[in-house]
């Protein structure tokens, strides 16, 4: 097994089916080492 690739992402608002909320589902791939915090990733949330 590899690891591909790693992703991390911040809340954002979004706007959808007429209703404004904030969701951390988008990430995106990293493009180098990634700290491992305490409950995280370094420049991930949840």
């Amino acid at each position: 097994m590899q690891v591909q690739s790693v992703n991390v992402g911040l809340p954002r608002p979004v706007v959808w089916g007429g209703r404004a909320f904030t969701t951390a589902i988008f990430k995106a791939p990293t493009t180098g080492p990634v700290a491992i915090e305490h409950d995280n990733l370094a420049g991930d949330e949840q």
